[in-house]
């Protein structure tokens, strides 16, 4: 178990730290090309994915993890399962994509007061076939403990992800901005498709000739423990968003996402770390004490190193602002403080409600 433990900290560290360099070089991008404004409108576009995702894909993407975890075997034992999540995945993503795509002016008049924006929430119906199977085979690779496979994925996806959406944003501004988030989490299917070819790690074309409808139940079952979960933080960060561009305007709520922005980059290297071990590990444990232990410990661990970190970025962050943002987010600074605290309550209590 410890050395599971050093491999997914060791590659989650490297897809951490390629994440907080890639991630630096965006928000400095997005700050000086689409300024606090253009942050407040992206923060909405990729948290509508986020939404989207999460209610319909992480149920898929953690029954997969799971249950490949817990049962033992080669490729051929779990094709019925790998390839009933495929296709389920990709089926309910072509409906939500379709809802999406006929609603799309009263969900833009939602997410940026603006029904103009309508394309921006038809171009999210349409990546979520890509994203739903992208995190289908990412379940499949968690679960087979495939650490390195899952960091090489990442790091690409995030390399392949911050050029197309600095690309898209340098070209054509906040429209480019709004496309390029989507198209980038879209980026990912590429990305794990060639990753699993290349590494044969998976027969995903096999995969896909199996459907078995008795174990769709088994699929299904972790939605209602998850859905609230998954709903939950990207839907409350749409509506905080929704009301500060409300009454105070969308330059208020940029600010606020620059907060957030720069809360994600560095908390995702405990979390990644976290993802990546955590379920598969607590999932081949079988005795009740040895599991609050093991989650209990994490939980400790983890709590205590964001505090660290915290406290750091806490006595740096009038640099930290200078260097990461642009003039315009100085009130940054003074939001900083509250949001630290909430990362660490938020870290240290992942391993219990993951």
């Amino acid at each position: 178990m410890k050395s599971g433990l050093r491999a997914a900290f060791g590659w989650g560290s490297a897809q951490a730290a390629t994440r907080m360099v890639v991630g630096f070089a965006s928000i400095k991008v997005t700050a000086v090309l689409l300024g606090p404004a253009g942050i407040a409108l992206v923060g909405q576009a990729a948290n509508f994915l986020t939404l989207m995702q999460g209610t319909l894909g992480n149920a898929i993407q953690t029954a997969v993890t799971k249950l490949t975890a817990e049962e033992q075997g080669d490729a051929s034992t779990h094709l019925p399962l790998w390839g009933t999540a495929m296709r389920l995945a990709i089926g309910l993503a072509i409906v939500a994509g379709i809802l999406v795509a006929v609603f799309n002016r009263p969900l833009a008049r939602w997410l940026f007061d603006r029904e103009d924006l309508g394309y921006v929430v038809i171009a999210t119906g349409l990546v979520l076939p890509f994203t739903l199977l992208t995190q289908a085979l990412s379940g499949i690779l968690t679960g087979l403990r495939s650490f390195r496979l899952v960091a090489l994925f990442n790091m690409s996806t995030t390399l392949l992800g911050a050029l197309i959406f600095i690309g898209l944003s340098y070209a054509f501004g906040l429209p480019g901005g709004l496309i390029g988030t989507i198209v980038a989490v879209a980026s990912g299917a590429l990305v794990i498709v060639a990753v699993i070819r290349r590494a044969k790690a998976l027969p995903i074309r096999a995969g896909f000739r199996h459907w078995e409808a008795a174990l769709v139940p088994s699929i299904v079952a972790f939605y209602p423990m998850l859905l609230v979960h998954s709903a939950a933080e990207p839907l409350t960060l749409i509506l905080v968003r929704d009301a500060i561009i409300g009454t105070s305007g969308v330059e208020q709520a940029g600010l606020w996402q620059a907060v957030l922005r720069l809360s994600n980059m560095y908390t995702m290297v405990l979390i990644t770390t976290l993802s990546m071990y955590s379920l598969p590990t607590l999932s081949a444990i079988k005795d009740p004490g040895e599991f609050r232990s093991v989650m209990f410990g994490m939980a400790a661990k983890m709590g205590a190193a964001t505090a660290a970190a915290a406290l750091l970025i806490y006595l740096c962050r009038d640099l930290i602002v200078h260097v990461v943002f642009s003039a315009k987010f100085g009130a940054v600074r003074d939001l900083i403080g509250v949001q630290l605290v909430g990362d660490v309550l938020n870290v240290a209590s992942w391993p219990l409600h993951s």
